[in-house]
C-alpha cells in the first residue's frame, strides 16, 4: 500500500510542532524567525495570533519590528509595499503602531527605492522620449541622460551622458526637489525643481522654478518608470482612430476639416466610456503622452472655441471640466487625444491628423 503525504505550508508545519512539543512551550524565537523569512503575510499574521497570550510576547514581537527594521533598508520598492500591506493586517494595535513607526521613520528610503532606476519623458514635448537614469548615494541622488529620443525634434540640445538632475533630495513620501538642466543654444544652466511622486502610475510630476525654463511658465514635465511602460505595450490600433466602441458615442463637430489633410475632418466624439477610468484606458492602450495643459495652450480648444455652434460649445466645457489630457499617435499623422478629469475619469476623446500641424496652424 502506498501513502501520498500532502504538501503543508512552513507556518502549518511550525503551528503543529508547536501543539506536539506540549502547549505550555508555546511559540518560540527561533520559530517566529523562519516564519518571517517566508514573507506570507496573511500565514505570519496568523502567526502572529497565536502567541499573543504568551509571556514571551513582547520578546517576540520585537522579533518582528526588528524584522522590519531590517527590511526597511532594502532597496528594492516591493519590500515597502510588503510592510505596507502587512501592516494593514495586523490586529494587535500596540505591535501596528510600533510597524508603522518603522516605516514612517524610512520614508526616504522608500522614495529612493521607488526612484531609483530609468525613467521615460512622456509629455508630447522635444524631450519625449528621453531616458533618465537615477542613482543615489547614500541621500542625495542624480538622474543621467542615458538615450535621447531621435522621433521627436531635439531643440534644447540635450545629449546622452548629460546630468539632467543632480541634488535630489526627498522632501516626504511625495516630493523630490532637485535641480534641473535646461540647454538651449545660448546658455545650459541648473534651476530649482520640484517632482510629485505618483507611486500607483510609476509617474514623476515635475515642475520648474527657473525664469528662462520652458516650463517656468506651468507646464508639467511628466516622466514614466520605464517598467511600467515595457509591462504595458503600445497596442494602438487602426481601428482605435475609425470607430469608437460605444455606439450611443455623439459626434460632435463633425464640419471642422483640417487645410492640409483635404477633406478629412477632426472628430471630436464623447468619451468612448463615460465611466472609463485611466487605467482602464492604460490597460488598453499603454500610456500615451501626457499633458498638464492649460486651455488657452490647448490647440484643439482654441480652436474649437471660435465656431459658435451649440454641438461645439459643449464639447467645448466638457474640455473646460479636463485636469490633464493624454495623445495615442499611429499610422499616417493619426492621433486620438483623450481628456481626464480631476478622478481620472475619460471625459471628452478628439481624432485627427497630424497633431503638430494642427497645432502650429492655430498658433
Amino acid at each position: 500500500m502506498k501513502i501520498y503525504f500532502k504538501t503543508i505550508s512552513l507556518i502549518t508545519s511550525v503551528l503543529l510542532l508547536v501543539i506536539l512539543a506540549g502547549c505550555d512551550q508555546g511559540v518560540k524565537t527561533e520559530d517566529l524567525t523562519e516564519v518571517l523569512k517566508t514573507k506570507n503575510i496573511d500565514e505570519i499574521v496568523e502567526f502572529i495570533d497565536s502567541y499573543k497570550e504568551q509571556k514571551n510576547k513582547a520578546e517576540l514581537d520585537e522579533i518582528v519590528v526588528k524584522d522590519f527594521e531590517s527590511i526597511a533598508e532594502s532597496t528594492e520598492y516591493d519590500d515597502f509595499l510588503y510592510m505596507e500591506n502587512f501592516v494593514k493586517e495586523v490586529k494587535d494595535e500596540d505591535l501596528k503602531n510600533s510597524l508603522q513607526r518603522v516605516i514612517d521613520d524610512n520614508i526616504t528610503n522608500k522614495v529612493i527605492a521607488f526612484t531609483s532606476g530609468k525613467w521615460v519623458r512622456r509629455d508630447y514635448t522635444n524631450l519625449d522620449g528621453a531616458v533618465a537614469e537615477i542613482k543615489w548615494n547614500d541621500k542625495k541622488g542624480t538622474a543621467i541622460l542615458t538615450g535621447v529620443s531621435k522621433t521627436i525634434k531635439n531643440d534644447s540640445h540635450f545629449q546622452k551622458g548629460d546630468v539632467k538632475w543632480k541634488n535630489i533630495e526627498a522632501l516626504s513620501e511625495e516630493e523630490l526637489v532637485y535641480e534641473d538642466l535646461s540647454k538651449s543654444t545660448d546658455y545650459a544652466d541648473y534651476y530649482q525643481a520640484y517632482a510629485t511622486l505618483d507611486y500607483s502610475k510609476g509617474q514623476l510630476l515635475c515642475k520648474v522654478s527657473a525664469e528662462k525654463s520652458e516650463y517656468a511658465n506651468g507646464n508639467t514635465q511628466v516622466w514614466v518608470k520605464k517598467e511600467f511602460i515595457d509591462a504595458e505595450k503600445e497596442v494602438v490600433k487602426r481601428s482605435d482612430f475609425e470607430k469608437d466602441e460605444n455606439k450611443r458615442s455623439s459626434l460632435y463637430c463633425s464640419s471642422i476639416k483640417q487645410k492640409k489633410k483635404g477633406d478629412r475632418n477632426i472628430r471630436l466624439r464623447k468619451a468612448i466610456k463615460m465611466r472609463a477610468k485611466r487605467k482602464g484606458v492604460i490597460d488598453k492602450m499603454g500610456y500615451g503622452h501626457i499633458l498638464f495643459q492649460a486651455n488657452k495652450d490647448d490647440p484643439i480648444f482654441k480652436y474649437i472655441s471660435t465656431i459658435q455652434n451649440a454641438e461645439c460649445q459643449t464639447f467645448v466645457n466638457d474640455i473646460k471640466k479636463s485636469k490633464y489630457a493624454v495623445i495615442y499617435t499611429g499610422d499616417d499623422d493619426r492621433f486620438i487625444k483623450m481628456y481626464f478629469n480631476s478622478k481620472d475619469r475619460l471625459i471628452a476623446v478628439v481624432k485627427g491628423y497630424d497633431y503638430d500641424g494642427f497645432a502650429k496652424r492655430v498658433g
